[in-house]
This record gives structure tokens, sequence and C-alpha cells, in this order.
């Protein structure tokens, strides 16, 4: 609707190059990513993998089990004009339902990142898991054996993910298509909204990949 150029809805761009029937031979071939590939539209209702509409906002959550999840961040973000965040994100399990209860994003640099792990642990209680996502390689196994020695005496789990991870959410995808995933109030309501429904063609994915480790 409202196209600049004034076209009809169904009109083809540029007919010389590729018709109706053209494209409507393309469209197949591509599946999901033709909305945001063809028509300019990532997002589009009829192809995203998580709709706003199916999380439900409520004031409190039921006790059950609970982890807090770690996307990490890159510890580079100097000269990046939108570097990753790290995201930790508390989910809980409750009765056959998920509630999202809480949700810490951040830009900082290493030492601060500790130190935001160490006291959301220490706000969370140790009767909440503390897992979080292992990057390959060397590297990446340092870190989480850093963090479980600064996490002694909580239950911390370090995280391989495998596949993509458009496959990892596919299961979070389908509890949320059935209403069973809730959001407790809070100021991180509306960014955790706007980045699941993008997902996975939005900028960032933090906050979507910390909720499938959770």
């Amino acid at each position: 609707p409202n196209d600049p150029l004034g076209r009809e809805i169904g009109e083809p761009l540029c007919p010389e190059r590729f018709d109706k029937e053209a494209l409507a031979a393309i469209k197949p071939s591509v599946g999901r990513h033709w909305y945001a590939l063809y028509q300019q539209d990532p997002v589009s209702s009829e192809t995203a993998m998580f709709q706003r509409q199916w999380f439900r906002i409520v004031d409190s959550c039921p006790a059950g089990r609970s982890v807090r999840f770690w996307d990490m961040a890159a510890s580079e973000v100097v000269g990046k004009s939108d570097p990753s965040w790290t995201v930790g994100l508390k989910l809980t399990q409750s009765g056959g339902r998920y509630y999202v209860e809480d949700v810490k994003r951040a830009r900082v640099k290493p030492d601060q990142t500790r130190l935001l792990v160490i006291q959301t642990a220490q706000n969370d209680g140790r009767n909440v898991r503390i897992g979080m996502e292992e990057e390959g390689g060397s590297s990446g196994k340092s870190v989480t054996a850093d963090y479980k020695t600064i996490l002694d005496g909580y239950s911390f789990t370090p995280y391989r993910a495998t596949g993509s991870k458009v496959i990892r959410l596919e299961p979070v995808a389908s509890q949320a298509a059935g209403e069973n995933i809730f959001l407790r109030q809070g100021d991180w309501n509306e960014v955790f909204l706007d980045e699941v429904e993008r997902f996975p063609f939005g900028a960032h994915d933090d906050i979507a990949i910390s909720l499938a480790g959770a």
C-alpha cells in the first residue's frame, strides 16, 4: 500500500526483467526470505518466527525452576557503530509454562561484565542456575573456565551451541506460538519484543539467543 512509485499491489518493479510469472517461479525457491529479498519486508507477519502478541505481560511470576543464561558480547566494542550486547536472561519454568522474569543488557568492558555477572548472581540467589554460551576454540573455554572460578558456589554450566541460530530458536517459537511464554512487567519488555519480532533479520539477536539458551 502507498507505493512511492504509484504501483498497484502485486505489480512488479521492473517487468522488463522479471514479470509476474518469473517472480512467481522464484518465490518457492527462496521460502520466507522472499519477503526480505523481494518485498523489503524482513519482519512480515507471514514469515516472522515470533509475533509480539504471543507474549503476554504479567505483574508477577510463580515460583519454579529458574536459570539465568548469558550470551556474552565480544570484548572489543570500540570503533563499532552498533556492537553486540552482553545479555543475561532469567527464565523460570512453572506448571508447564515459561516466564521471562528479567533481562540484563549491557555494552561494557570485560571487567565490568564480570562485575555485572557476579552482582546479578548474588541478587538472583544460589537457587538460580547460571548458563553461559561457550564460543568455539580455546578462547571460549578460557572464558567459561574463568567464570566457573568467579562463580564458585553457584550452579554454573557452560553451553556449547550446535546448529544454526534459527534451528535453536524453533522450539522457543513453538512454545511462544502456543502463548506459553510470559514476560514479567519491566523496562526491558519493549526491547525484548522488538528484537524477537525481527529475528532472524534484525540488527541484534542477543536476547533471542539468551532465550534459546535458557
